[in-house]
């Protein structure tokens, strides 16, 4: 369904009303025989008191008195006292909604959901306080619209130059061999340094225990 263009909601500003048009002749026309002129038509019944512009409104009005239900559903054969009554039931039955909201299209079967609908978008313009700078939606917190920036509007958003790279150390050379700080390393003094044989290994003075055994062996006589 194609949405229906946006207009500018004029609420009217005599105090109490609250009555939203979206047509500034409409409102005019309001303000003239709601609030302005003086209504000549007032309810016979003495503890209503309502007053009216119209004749044909009064005549609607005396009906809801009565309990006369003179407007039948030819649906359903629910009866009511008005036409207007009888036109908004009716239209239960054939799902028409012919009544479209000029801001976000929605549809409805009377006037007073209308109403209602339009006082709803008043409330929520008055609280979206932040727009966003690219498309113009507007949010009520600031959070809300960087959020809205950041998915909707990537490569918009201004780009945060990165920092330089570190230099790189210089890499020890593979084919340099690790020495620890104490010293050289094992291979190298294992190699240098050949380990001492066992008969220099001996202290001077002290006998080797093979030659005593060597001694004390009995040689036979022929």
């Amino acid at each position: 369904m194609r949405k229906a263009a946006k207009r500018e909601l004029m609420p009217c500003d005599f105090p109490g009303c609250g009555r939203i048009f979206s047509n500034r002749q409409y409102l005019n026309h309001h303000k003239k025989y709601q609030h302005i002129n003086q209504k000549s038509f007032c309810c016979p019944e003495p503890a209503c008191g309502k007053s009216f512009n119209f004749k044909k409104h009064l005549k609607e009005h005396v009906k809801l008195h009565s309990d006369t239900r003179d407007y039948i559903c030819e649906f359903c054969a629910r009866s009511f006292r008005t036409s207007s009554n009888l036109v908004i039931h009716r239209r239960i039955h054939t799902g028409e909604k012919p009544l479209q909201c000029e801001i976000c299209g929605f549809t409805c079967r009377q006037k007073a959901s209308l109403n209602w609908h339009r006082r709803k978008h008043a409330e929520t313009a008055a609280a979206l306080r932040f727009p966003c700078e690219f498309c113009g939606k507007r949010f009520e917190k600031p959070d809300s619209v960087a959020a809205h920036c950041s998915k909707s509007h990537p490569t918009l958003l201004p780009t945060q130059e990165s920092p330089g790279s570190l230099e790189s150390s210089p890499s020890v050379s593979a084919a340099e061999p690790l020495q620890s700080p104490e010293g050289p390393s094992l291979s190298s003094s294992s190699d240098s340094n050949p380990a001492p044989s066992t008969a220099s290994s001996l202290q001077p003075g002290v006998l080797d225990p093979r030659d005593s055994e060597k001694s004390q062996m009995v040689v036979p006589r022929n």
